[in-house]
């Protein structure tokens, strides 16, 4: 079986609108809060995450750890903003539940779906929970949409078939970002 991967050069501007609509749907999420710093590290850390993806098919260890050790530090400071509930808490079990997921899905298809994959899971998991449990639901529904709608474009172009690798980290921050926008329009 010859597996061909889809890796693309980056482009600058696609990088700076990407943080753009980033920064803009962290804003939507939280406003002028406390919680805005953890967001804007949070949507930076996507950014770059994606970055790699696209450009090599992996999600570096050293960056996915950092990021789930900056949210580890970073929500529980956020945790003062004027939010509703137990946001902490929520957080916390939105990191374990999105792990689980993304790794059940991994056991079943690990071919399919990579391990960077996974260990990215419970930072963007416990972001979203913070918000609410929708916003989580909503960003992985969203980020597996967007997949399957770009890999059957490709499919559909005769760019890839089913064999072909694409990078899934751009779907998890994008599918995070619109969570994150969504969560602040019917805040």
């Amino acid at each position: 079986m010859n597996v061909k991967s889809i890796r693309l050069e980056v482009n600058p501007l696609a990088v700076g609108a990407g943080l753009a609509v980033g920064v803009g749907a962290a804003f939507a999420a939280v406003g002028l809060t406390i919680a805005l710093a953890t967001y804007l590290v949070f949507v930076a850390l996507l950014i770059q995450l994606s970055v790699i993806d696209l450009a090599e098919h992996r999600l570096p260890n050293q960056l996915t750890l950092r990021a789930f050790l900056l949210a580890s530090i970073l929500l529980p400071v956020a945790a003062l903003a004027p939010l509703e509930g137990t946001a902490l808490g929520r957080a916390v079990l939105g990191a374990v539940a999105s792990f689980a997921f993304h790794l059940l899905i991994h056991i079943v298809s690990p071919r399919g779906f990579g391990l960077g994959d996974v260990k990215l899971s419970p930072t963007i998991g416990a972001h979203l929970a913070f918000l609410s449990a929708d916003a989580l639901m909503r960003g992985i529904l969203v980020s597996f949409v967007l997949n399957a709608v770009v890999v059957l474009g490709l499919m559909t172009a005769g760019r890839a078939d089913r064999h072909t690798k694409v990078a899934f980290g751009p779907f998890m921050a994008a599918g995070a970002f619109v969570a994150l926008y969504l969560h602040g329009a019917f805040a």
